[in-house]
């Protein structure tokens, strides 16, 4: 930036080329600083129209020599030629473009300072002068904060700790005038006392006795200006600060505590900056398993403590410490005397005949004993063996009385680990593991007879493993068959493991191998026993068994058989019983089969067998059923598994209900056409004449009217002595009726023009029939009597038309053919 001032100044009367006169002129004041660019009016403008500069001179102080021209004499203005002297060759330059024309100085040097003159001869006008004033201002250079050891301070400083004194110096360097050097803290002034010191720098010294809390983060800033023009030269340090720890709380470990039980302890602090270290001690011991949280911006601290106490604990002090380590001397500490409880501590002691308990062989007596420690005192003692507990059992050798148990005449059975518990408010309590071992002879570790089969000529390696105790024994081997006892040399032994191989020459090199085994306590009494036979087929598997069934997988294990003295592998076959096809075919080397995909709800005929380059052993076989699928299956379709049994039975079932249809639907038809053909035939016999009617009387010679309603009633069933009629077109006028001759001559009405041999009484009863039964009476004539009956409307007689015919006859009636 430029700061111009303006002055007025009168200058004396002075000749001017050739006239003189007496002018006012007002000269310019430019202010610049060093390094910086600065701008020296001139005015360049003509007066006179059709006029311009023809020459433009620059003069410093009162120099005859211009330091800058411009020659505009020969051409225009734009294309005049500059010149300048040696010391502003690169540094000055008269611009023409702006109003009024300035002489731009680069990098003004503090020698720049002083008057200058421009100069501008016209080609028409006179000369006209412009004066201006050069002031360069030096601002200070550098500016350092220091503390009192002389040490150079930026930025952050300290930490200082609480109550000690600070001490900061600024000096400044450079600057011309002299700068004026103050110290603030952010907007107020704090110190505005400098001085000149010697080598030109100019210093204010800060000084505070005590530093408190509210000081903390302080920035402290030394300015250093000596213009308007430019920014002061500053800078700041802010002040960090240490606090001492103003309270310690311990939280917890006021009621007893159990021994092993984790108890959480908490240290609570607060007011130190940075924030303190706590730490945890039990005596002289550090505990370093803490946790600390610090919280509030550092301004508390909590420290967890999961202290599990020991026995060893009761009646110890924990002491919770906090510790600023930059203020040393500002230690806090709380201390608690702890009260631990605990469960018994249990320990076990043997004691026998043989002081070593590696020594101890069967039929001795053993003892143990229990040693507690527990406060409270124990509330009960047991005893464990092999993790079961312990019972007294005098017949069983085994006695306790209470802190002591007796083993009487141990055998090999009681061999393994024995441990003593006790227990009192605070729990149970159990000694550690004593190992009894009893020493015996060896026996053999399993007892089933193996048996290997094993080809002529073809090395067979068979491994005995024995259980004994010292395990350090020796082995003997044999060979036995119907013809002779070998002993087997060849066999390698390590322990109680020993291997054995046995190559048969012939076919009578096969029968039994024997293996014996002893150690430092006496001979196995039984040998380990093995079966050479010659190779053959695999025994069946053995022990199958369904492990998981569930709707769509089966999964079965098997126990190998022999093997046949050959490498056998096993084959597991799936067949579908409903659809009768085969669902899989797996091969194992082991009899353990996975089976997968599957149809749920089905059922399956699985079969397993091993398999050699011999042959193949013996099936076993079993049926097994998927489960249903109780809750449908991904594809939302119903998947049934029908057998061939269940589609004969439906297709059985099918047909019969439409053959049952079909008859229905006939019955129904051939119902309708009969009922037509009555109805027709009905009507044309109402037509016909009288001279087919026959008067039917009653008993008492009164004519029996019968109602249409009567007519079309008929007995299901005539008793005996009573006429059978049979109502063929219910509900018509017209009734055939089939009469049977009855010997009964009560209740019977007469039918006209018989003869006495066939005269009869009838009757009709139980009508509403649509068939009817004839009841032959006792000793009555085997003949039938075909009848129509019509009532006439409005008469009260009754006639019926007859036909007699003997038994088996074919009665005619309206066309039609009747089977009686």
């Amino acid at each position: 930036m430029v700061y111009v001032k303006l002055y007025k100044l009168e200058f004396l009367p002075v000749v001017v080329q050739i006239l003189s006169s007496v002018y006012t002129s007002w000269a310019i004041t430019v202010v610049g600083l060093v390094g910086q660019e600065v701008n020296l009016p001139c005015n360049i403008t003509a007066d006179l129209p059709n006029d311009k500069p023809a020459l433009v001179l620059w003069y410093k102080d009162k120099s005859p020599t211009p330091i800058y021209t411009l020659d505009a004499r020969i051409g225009p203005l734009l294309q005049a030629r500059h010149s300048s002297n040696d010391n502003l060759v690169t540094r000055a330059y008269l611009t023409t473009v702006n109003r009024p024309a300035t002489l731009m100085l680069n990098q003004v040097k503090k020698e720049d300072e002083g008057s200058y003159r421009c100069r501008v001869d016209f080609n028409r006008a006179r000369t006209r002068y412009t004066d201006s004033i050069l002031k360069v201002i030096a601002p200070p250079t550098k500016l350092v904060i220091k503390d009192n050891n002389g040490r150079i301070l930026k930025s952050l400083i300290g930490p200082y700790d609480e109550g000690e004194s600070l001490f900061l110096k600024c000096e400044v360097e450079g600057g011309s005038p002299m700068p004026a050097v103050t110290w603030w803290r952010e907007s107020v002034v704090l110190d505005n006392n400098y001085s000149l010191e010697d080598e030109g720098l100019t210093v204010n010294e800060l000084k505070i006795s005590s530093l408190s809390r509210h000081d903390l983060m302080a920035a402290f800033t030394c300015c250093a200006s000596n213009n308007k023009v430019s920014s002061p030269l500053s800078s700041t340090v802010t002040l960090d600060m240490n606090f001492r720890p103003l309270l310690l709380e311990m939280e917890g470990g006021r009621q007893p505590l159990s021994a092993g039980t984790p108890t959480k302890l908490n240290c609570h602090s607060a007011g130190s900056r940075p924030p303190v270290t706590i730490t945890w001690w039990k005596e002289h011991l550090e505990l370093k398993t803490a946790r600390t949280t610090v919280t509030n911006h550092g301004n508390s601290t909590i420290s967890t403590l999961i202290f599990t106490p020991t026995v060893e604990d009761d009646n110890k002090i924990l002491s919770c410490v906090a510790k600023n380590v930059l203020m040393p001397g500002t230690i806090l500490r709380e201390d608690r005397k702890l009260k631990v409880h605990y469960a018994p501590l249990v320990s076990l002691r043997y004691s026998g005949k043989s002081k070593k308990s590696q020594s101890i062989t069967e039929d001795t007596d053993v003892y143990f004993e229990c040693l507690v420690q527990s406060n409270p005192r124990p509330t009960g003692i047991s005893w464990m063996f092999e993790g079961g507990e312990l019972h007294p059992n005098s017949s069983a050798g085994i006695l306790i009385n209470n802190h002591t148990l007796t083993l009487k005449d141990i055998s090999r059975s009681r061999r393994g680990r024995y441990s003593c518990t006790a227990t009192n408010s605070e729990g149970k309590g159990e000694s550690g593991i004593f190992f009894l071992r009893v020493q015996y002879p060896p026996i053999c570790i399993s007892t089933h007879i193996k048996s290997f089969g094993v080809a002529v000529h073809e090395p067979l390696h068979v491994v005995c493993q024995v259980d004994a105790e010292p395990p350090d024994v020796s082995f003997r081997w044999s060979f036995n068959n119907t013809y002779e006892t070998l002993d087997i040399v060849d066999f390698e032994s390590h322990l109680t493991r020993s291997r054995a191989t046995f190559t048969p020459r012939n076919e009578q090199d096969y029968g039994t191998l024997l293996c014996w085994a002893s150690n430092e306590i006496g001979s196995q009494k039984f040998p380990c026993v093995f079966n050479i036979t010659p190779v053959g087929p695999p025994d069946k598997p053995r022990d199958c068994r369904v492990q998981n069934v569930t709707m769509n997988s089966i999964q079965i294990a098997c126990e190998e058989g022999y093997h046949g003295g050959l490498k056998q592998h096993f084959v597991l076959e799936v067949l579908d019983k409903n659809l009768e096809t085969i669902e899989a075919n797996l091969t194992s080397d082991v009899p353990v089969f996975l089976l997968s995909d599957l149809s749920y709800k089905a059922s399956f005929e699985v079969i397993v067998y091993a398999v050699n380059s011999e042959g193949k052993s013996e099936n076993w076989i079993m049926t097994i059923n998927t489960l249903s699928n109780l809750v449908g299956n991904d594809e939302n379709q119903w998947n049934f598994p029908f057998g061939p049994l269940f589609v004969i039975i439906g297709t059985s079932f099918v047909a019969l209900i439409a053959v049952l249809l079909v008859i229905i639907i006939v019955i129904h038809i051939r119902l309708r056409t009969h009922s037509s053909r009555k109805a027709r035939n009905r009507h044309r016999e109402i037509t016909r004449g009288s001279d087919e009617r026959l008067s039917l009387k009653n008993v008492t010679g009164e004519i029996k009217t019968m109602s249409p309603l009567e007519e079309e009633r008929c007995p299901d069933v005539i008793p005996v002595n009573e006429i059978a009629l049979d109502c063929v077109d219910k509900g018509s006028d017209e009734s055939v009726f089939l009469i049977t001759h009855s010997s009964s001559k009560s209740n019977m009405s007469k039918i006209p023009d018989e003869s006495s041999e066939s005269e009869g009484r009838y009757t009709c009863s139980n009508t509403d029939c649509s068939t009817s039964k004839r009841v032959s009476p006792p000793n009555s004539e085997n003949k039938l009597y075909t009848m129509r009956s019509r009532v006439m409307p409005g008469s009260s007689t009754t006639v019926l038309r007859r036909v007699v015919t003997q038994k088996d006859d074919t009665v005619v009636s309206r066309g039609e053919t009747t089977k009686v």
